[in-house]
């Protein structure tokens, strides 16, 4: 019995007779591409390389990872060329002889990391990403490799290519699972589609039976569907305790003493505006003929 019951999805009827998968879950963008991405592409770069050639949420992202080593190299190469600025004003002060900055070994070194970041900006500006993730280093590599993973992490949303409505929307997924049951099923369910009046597929489905009724069903047709009505809300029941009764009553302000009498001073009279009888409906009727 449990064995059936691991097997069986539960289907949850909303208040309004909507129904929604409860255990379903958003595909990972890991498991979207689980086909796609061979076994070996967190130690090769060509084996990466051929999936974004082919994949474009794969090239898409890589090309946000390019923009991101872009910035990278630029802000260390300004740091390079800023340091070589000081060597060589450092070098001219110290001694008027242009050989010796030109020999200058730590200058020399400077020029050769500069010389590194034009290269790989170079590769970054003209190389397609397939290529430029072969062009990488294995350090340069490893922080790719985190990236990737890290999306591989993220659940699909619609903005990519991958998105599939059926598998990684709740309603959509719903909808879906019905559409495959045979017609005597889904007429014994009396299952109805809600479309769209622009849309030839269905965006939701919604039953007007019970989820006991519908449990009736499914086990008549002998269905992998469990239903489940969504549970109502209790409402707080207040506190009746005595010790809560006698704070009500501690909290309750005593009675006022009725105030002695005293006989008010007479107000002058307030002018009111004269209005105009209204007129008796018989009246009215009457002067209207």
């Amino acid at each position: 019995m449990s064995k059936k019951l691991k097997s069986q999805r539960v289907v949850v009827i909303q208040a309004n007779g909507q129904l929604e998968l409860k255990d379903f879950q958003p595909r990972t963008f890991g498991q979207a591409l689980a086909n796609e991405l061979p076994e070996d592409w967190r130690t090769k770069p060509k084996s990466l390389a051929k999936c974004v050639k082919r994949t474009p949420d794969l090239l898409t992202l890589t090309l946000g990872i390019m923009g991101s080593f872009e910035e990278l190299l630029w802000q260390e190469r300004q740091a390079v060329e800023n340091a070589i600025g000081e060597r060589t004003e450092a070098l001219e002060k110290e001694q008027a002889d242009v050989e010796a900055v030109k020999t200058d070994a730590k200058l020399n070194d400077l020029y050769e990391q500069l010389d590194g970041y034009d290269d790989r900006l170079w590769a970054i500006e003209e190389l397609p990403p397939h290529k430029w993730l072969k062009s990488l280093s294995s350090l340069e590599y490893l922080a790719v490799v985190f990236s990737v993973e890290q999306f591989l992490g993220q659940t699909m949303t619609p903005s990519w290519t991958l998105f599939c409505a059926h598998k990684d929307n709740a309603k959509l997924a719903t909808v879906h699972a019905f559409r495959l049951l045979p017609l005597e099923v889904l007429d014994a369910l009396q299952i109805e589609f809600l479309e769209l009046s622009d849309a030839s597929l269905p965006i939701d489905v919604c039953t007007t039976l019970t989820a006991k009724q519908a449990n009736a069903v499914a086990e008549r047709f002998n269905l992998k569907l469990t239903f489940e009505a969504v549970p109502k809300k209790r409402a707080r029941k207040k506190a009746t305790t005595p010790a809560a009764e006698n704070a009500a009553t501690a909290t309750e302000p005593a009675p006022a003493e009725p105030a002695p009498t005293e006989t008010p001073a007479k107000k002058p009279a307030r002018k009111t505006t004269a209005r105009k009888p209204r007129a008796s409906k018989a009246e009215t009727q009457e002067a209207a003929a």
